[in-house]
């Protein structure tokens, strides 16, 4: 049998194409920019599109190796375009000459709990009155199932409600065992070897107080191979994220419900993606 791909190769996988518009999104919020810091680069994805519609010196800060020769091998055309390996709360942040904008796309910002940390380094990083622009997912309505259960009638069960009309106590906790969860196909996708993938997301695992939550995939090959991948994020509400934008020295400009720059609901938006400009 084939050998299974990388862990990053995986992870690719759920992102191959990003979401829709992101890349337009943060291209056109950067016209201007010269100086572009992308911390979490990845494979390079979002910085070929910002290296096809500008001349930019771009620096991309990533954790993974793998992800770091991927990026590489893509910007290869861009001659002032690079990529470091480096954790992007200690590489390649402070001293030098400062960026006009820093990057981090496709819920980086969730990749640590250390968000007011990584926001003063974000500052650090930028000009003054440079713009920080970023996306992760709204997890609020997960956020507050964790903590007070469904709402009424969405799950079907008799035991969602108790004799008094109440939905039963919660730990905080939203998940259930692999046979418990649901899965739905999140992207199909065919690899650097052409093997096509079909990729299933389960429902997630959140824990309110803890504000973690682990998403599940499990990849299956139509050549047979099978790999499952946990990746784990440290969320923080909309309200929550604004107030530490402020706290870190950012007036925030605007925040989206998506990447057409709608405005952001947060009953009903998937995305916040955030626009803040360092103050002086």
């Amino acid at each position: 049998a084939a050998a299974l791909p990388s862990w990053a190769s995986l992870y690719s996988l759920l992102h191959l194409n990003g979401f829709p518009g992101d890349t337009t999104f943060y291209s056109g919020a950067c016209t201007g920019a010269s100086r572009i810091l992308e911390l979490g680069a990845g494979d390079g994805r979002v910085a070929e599109a910002l290296c096809q519609t500008a001349d930019i010196d771009y620096v991309g800060v990533e954790l993974c190796e793998d992800f770091v020769a991927a990026a590489s091998e893509r910007l290869s055309s861009c001659a002032r375009a690079r990529v470091v390996l480096g954790d992007m709360l200690e590489v390649g942040l402070a001293g030098g000459e400062p960026f006009d904008a820093v990057l981090m796309t496709a819920n980086t910002f969730f990749c640590t709990p250390n968000h007011e940390e990584l926001l003063m380094r974000c500052r650090e990083a930028l000009r003054p009155g440079g713009r920080l622009l970023f996306d992760v997912y709204n997890a609020q309505d997960w956020h507050e199932e964790a903590l007070h259960g469904p709402p009424e009638g969405l799950d079907g069960g008799e035991d969602a409600i108790d004799g008094d009309g109440h939905p039963p106590p919660s730990d905080g906790r939203r998940s259930g065992s692999e046979e418990e969860q649901e899965s739905d196909v999140l992207v199909m996708a065919v690899d650097a070897d052409g093997r096509e993938w079909t990729v299933y997301e389960r429902d997630p695992d959140v824990d309110a107080n803890a504000r973690t939550i682990r998403c599940t995939y499990d990849f299956e090959a139509a050549s047979g191979e099978r790999a499952s991948q946990v990746n784990e994020h440290f969320y923080a509400l909309p309200t929550d994220v604004e107030a530490m934008l402020s706290a870190a020295g950012f007036d925030v400009e605007a925040v989206h419900g998506g990447f057409g720059r709608e405005p952001f609901d947060a009953d009903e938006s998937e995305h916040v993606v955030y626009t803040a400009r360092r103050r002086d």
